[in-house]
């Protein structure tokens, strides 16, 4: 038997067999981290609030979901009284969530302004809608403008008018729509009187058949508008892809953190083992990792 073949071939099985226990086997033994922040971010949290319950993840938090296993601006709160509901607020706006869908391409909430909620009616202190490009948040391709205006002396005739009761004061004006990659509205004519308020409200497009047949401005503005999410998923797809939890920091809620098992919180991924998994996905990057940590960690 030659042994010149023997050693060589010994040498990469002991090679191969450290290799193994370096990048499978687990580190737990050799290192005592408290992953107290893992193991809760990684707990599916059904959060139930009234008759709905919404399954939450990063980067939402909320409830009994601690802040840390989600993202600043992103905390979904539960109203408790005779009525109760998920909400989301923005500034000093309160923003009932209706639903929150987490597509693996396209994660949406559809929420509605509940100043608004089953009355419509904008008085003159109402205020527009918040910007909610400043809260890593965007409308959606399926949201217009409602506009509505007061005027008291406006004719039943005209386009868009409507009439609503706010606090024992009958208020008459208009509404126009505003619908995206189209021209702005054309405002009807008013009496000299007339002094206008706009105050702008966003709504549904698949709502304008309702508006258009019963014109019920309520049924409309409670069924709320689409927004989409203005955050990059790469750093938490990396995160859950090297075996990780997707969280922020404690003391900076806005930055990002990635909690591993029996290691040190990461800024992006997890060393060992998960790293193997982790360096496969740069040859192969998943499509549906934004579902692969929204979906499968709930």
């Amino acid at each position: 038997m030659n042994n010149n073949h023997v050693f060589p071939i010994l040498t990469l099985l002991f090679a191969i067999t450290i290799l193994f226990f370096l990048i499978i086997v687990p580190v737990s033994h050799c290192q005592d981290v408290d992953d107290h922040q893992f193991s809760n971010c990684s707990i599916p949290y059904p959060y139930r609030c009234g008759s709905s319950e919404f399954n939450i993840s990063y980067p939402f938090w909320g409830g009994d979901r601690p802040q840390y296993c989600g993202r600043e601006g992103f905390e979904i709160k539960c109203h408790h009284d005779d009525h109760q509901y998920h909400f989301i607020e923005f500034e000093n706006q309160k923003y009932r969530v209706l639903i929150l869908s987490m597509n693996e391409s396209h994660p949406t909430m559809t929420i509605a302004r509940d100043d608004l909620w089953n009355n419509y009616c904008p008085g003159t202190e109402t205020q527009d809608t918040v910007m909610l490009e400043h809260f890593l948040f965007k409308y959606s391709p399926n949201v217009g403008n409602l506009s509505f205006f007061h005027c008291q002396e406006i004719p039943p005739q005209h386009p868009g008018y409507f009439n609503c009761s706010l606090d024992g004061e009958f208020i008459t004006g208009f509404y126009t729509v505003s619908v995206p990659n189209h021209p702005p509205p054309i405002l009807p004519n008013l009496p000299d009187t007339c002094q206008l308020l706009e105050i702008k409200v966003p709504f549904l497009l698949t709502a304008l058949v309702d508006l258009k047949g019963t014109r019920n401005l309520g049924d409309v503005v409670n069924k709320g508008f689409e927004v989409e999410f203005l955050l990059d998923n790469t750093p938490c797809c990396d995160c859950y892809l090297s075996g990780g939890k997707c969280g922020s920091n404690s003391s900076n809620p806005g930055k990002f953190l990635c909690y591993c098992h029996d290691h040190e919180p990461q800024m992006s991924a997890c060393p060992h083992p998960g790293m193997f998994l982790h360096i496969l996905s740069k040859y192969r990057r998943l499509p549906l990792c934004f579902k692969a940590y929204i979906i499968l960690d709930i």
